[in-house]
């Protein structure tokens, strides 16, 4: 091969290289799904369930069990399965079965796959016989038929669970090889993580039992704390549209008569039957309906487990006339992360352990589907607990226990990964304080709770060389205190409330905080302090002391929320480009000093508001006690029909907070560009007379400031993503124009 086609292919290959790497596919946002057993060693203990299977359909479903199996222990569920068939047992042939299991193996559950006899009691209310797998659940208590006719008696005293025990049967005769099959491959699907879901939880209350709606909304709250709740003007249309939606987690209390639910409108009662169960899309749910598990009358709640369209991996209903509650300890339990199973009886045993009778009630709850899976948790993360981590030691430590790469060097920084916390009660989710090493946290699923007390997701304290970046946050905010040399970019914070700060920096210095996106909450705060002195001895006055946090970067960041960016004694910062959504304020400058707010948009959403929410503290900007900050090419707009009494002018303000005489003068155009205020520049489009964009008249905002060259236009600017595609795009065309150059060069020189 001569030098010219050598140097011709290495010219190609060399400019394929960018070409491909600019043009590949993005990475997974979390890096797809991890074999976590592979990273971390397995727990040494696996706990066994028994599965009956009834004998006609067990042939095609052992093998897919043992598959399910497989990826039970892949995906850290640390079960077992003893599997055994069944055929024309009686109730109690069963109950022997599963008892003498539990002897010698302590069972954590059992699974009836498929048509297998269940014990039969009668409902004292309503005189109606119904299946009643609590009769498997109680191994250790006296169940008698003392007449023989195949209805168990009531017991006397209480009877307490020692196993879960689930229902996994078709429609029709219960052995449709075909529904069972396609349950069996969604929950591998589900733990595979090829599932998806709202971190969030709904909520459908018919209009009969709305006095329980506060109640069941403060226990629902625990397990995802989002929440949509249905409870005014029930009717078919929005039960169905409400089973539609794609919630982790679904809570319903409705009517039913085992063969269709039935909602209360004001016309009387709406029939749902079980056939128009389609696109079921939460995953698990709770369905407090009268007979809605009783296979005698169809049970209605199973269509919503093997309908052909159905997501739902579970749900747990009632077997003969149901009594809503809040299910408090069930749903706390769901939250800290136990199986549906688990959470079952112990909320069982808390509601009956102090009564002196058998409680028909809870005993008649009965769960349809597989009760060892745990609520959803977005897979390829492993799911530990709450770290508190302090100084460097502790640090590698923890490092050293979980696998985290790196030793801690600017080169080499400790990356804790792909890690998932869970919280809903009370703690901090990850914090580290007194480091000095550097030390990454990307790639995490965070989840705070409905615990006001919840106030950091990741928490920095004390610390430096710490970079925080694409996590998954609900419900908890990013604090950075008394640290410095940080790098919070390219999370993700959401909240369902306004009451979070998403993103604080405080007391702090050199940080950047960059390119994430933050739906509600209370959006990016920085924050010095200040403390107040005697002014001389005579102790007649007071002064102000500040202590400035210093060189802080915000920059690129979508804000949807409440409020936008706030400034407390803060000096010589930047505010770069963010796109801010707002309903109550967009901008604060309290006590600072000589910072750049440069190219960002304040939008104000009266779309999102009505009348009654418009409060005093509505504004585009409150600046107090603030000076020699630089404010140009920033656009103040709105969207939606501003309502008739606002007036634009009073939604700005700037003042001296203590009436000190403090100087609020600010800076707010170059000697080229001002800012775009829509509301004026709408009502002055004739006042740009030499079409340069500025209109021709100075916009003031107090004595102290004026824009002098407002823009007739917003000032349009792309985001740092949009810019790094448009980067990567001429770099792409580039290389492959050279690379079109460099053949048609080969091939002129091979012609000559």
């Amino acid at each position: 091969m001569g030098w010219k086609k050598r140097l011709s292919l290495t010219l190609v290959v060399a400019l394929l290289v960018p070409a491909i790497y600019f043009s590949g596919p993005v990475p997974p946002a979390h890096g797809g799904v991890i074999s976590n057993t592979a990273l971390y060693n397995a727990p040494p203990l696996l706990l066994p369930i028994l599965v009956l299977v009834n004998s006609t359909i067990y042939p095609q479903i052992s093998p897919l069990l043992h598959t399910l199996e497989r990826v039970m222990y892949d995906e850290n569920y640390y079960y077992y399965f003893i599997t055994k068939k069944v055929g024309g047992e009686t109730p109690e042939e069963i109950r022997d079965m599963i008892r003498e299991e539990y002897a010698s193996d302590k069972l954590k559950g059992a699974i009836l796959i498929g048509n297998i006899s269940l014990a039969r009691y009668e409902d004292d209310v309503t005189g109606e016989v119904v299946s009643f797998p609590y009769y498997y659940m109680d191994l250790d208590g006296v169940w008698k038929d003392t007449n023989g006719d195949g209805i168990i008696d009531t017991p006397s005293g209480n009877n307490f669970p020692e196993i879960w025990i689930g229902i996994v049967r078709s429609t029709g005769d219960g052995n449709n090889i075909t529904q069972i099959e396609a349950y069996i491959h969604r929950v591998i699907n589900y733990l595979e993580g090829r599932y998806d879901a709202e971190v969030k939880s709904g909520v459908f209350v018919d209009n009969d039992f709305l006095y329980l709606a506060n109640k069941i909304e403060n226990s629902v709250a625990y397990p995802y704390v989002g929440m949509d709740i249905v409870d005014n003007s029930t009717d078919s249309h929005t039960f169905l549209r409400f089973l539609s939606k794609e919630y982790a987690y679904g809570y319903m209390v409705v009517h039913s008569d085992g063969n269709a639910y039935l909602l209360k409108t004001g016309a009387g009662y709406e029939k749902i039957y079980a056939h128009e169960l389609k696109n079921t899309g939460a995953l698990f749910y709770t369905d407090l309906s009268c007979y809605g598990a009783s296979f005698e009358k169809g049970a209605i709640a199973n269509h919503l487990l093997m309908t052909k369209d159905s997501r739902v991996l579970g749900v747990l209903t009632y077997t003969a006339q149901g009594y809503p509650d809040a299910m408090l300890v069930y749903h706390i339990d769901m939250a800290k992360g136990m199986s549906f199973g688990s959470s079952l009886v112990d909320y069982i045993f808390d509601t009956v352990v102090n009564l002196t009778y058998f409680n028909a009630h809870d005993a008649m709850l009965a769960y349809l589907g597989f009760p060892f899976l745990k609520p959803w948790r977005p897979s390829g993360y492993r799911e530990i607990h709450p770290l508190d981590i302090y100084g460097n030691e502790g640090l590698l430590s923890y490092a050293k226990k979980y696998g985290w790469k790196g030793n801690g060097s600017k080169d080499s920084p400790i990356q804790i990964s792909h890690i998932m916390i869970f919280q809903p009660l009370g703690e901090k989710l990850l914090s580290l304080s007194d480091i000095t090493l550097h030390v990454e946290i990307s790639h995490c699923f965070f989840l705070a709770g409905y615990d006001p007390l919840i106030m950091a997701g990741i928490g920095i304290y004390k610390s430096q060389n710490v970079v925080i970046r694409d996590n998954e946050i609900y419900h908890a905010e990013i604090l950075v205190w008394t640290s410095r040399n940080v790098v919070v970019k390219d999370n993700i914070l959401k909240s369902y409330s306004y009451e979070w700060i998403s993103i604080s920096v405080e007391n702090s210095s050199f940080v950047d905080v960059i390119d994430n996106t933050i739906i509600n909450g209370t959006g990016i705060t920085v924050l010095g302090r200040e403390r107040y002195v005697w002014n001389n001895e005579t102790h007649t006055s007071m002064k102000e002391i500040y202590y400035y946090s210093s060189d802080i970067n915000v920059s690129y960041n979508k804000i949807v929320g409440e409020t936008g960016i706030m400034f407390f004694v803060v000096k010589d910062s930047t505010m770069f480009r963010n796109d801010v959504e707002f309903i109550n304020q967009g901008l604060i400058l309290t006590s600072s000093i000589d910072n750049i707010i440069l190219e960002n948009n304040f939008t104000l959403c009266f779309d999102k508001l009505n009348e009654s929410q418009i409060s005093e503290e509505l504004y585009y900007f409150r600046i107090y006690n603030s000076h020699g900050n630089h404010i140009y090419l920033n656009n103040f707009m709105y969207r939606g029909s501003p309502f008739q009494y606002v007036s634009f002018s009073e939604l700005i303000s700037i003042g001296d907070l203590w009436k000190e005489n403090v100087s609020t003068r600010n800076y707010w155009n170059t000697s080229k560009y001002g800012n775009y205020w829509e509301w004026w520049a709408l009502k002055n489009d004739t006042n740009d007379r030499n079409h340069d964009g500025i209109v021709d008249y100075p916009y003031v905002l107090d004595a102290n400031n004026t824009d002098y060259k407002p823009l007739k236009k917003p000032y349009i600017w792309k985001s740092q993503e949009n810019r790094n595609k448009r980067l990567n795009l001429w770099i792409i065309v580039i290389s492959i124009i050279l690379i079109i150059i460099v053949i048609m060069a080969g091939i002129y020189g091979r012609r000559k």
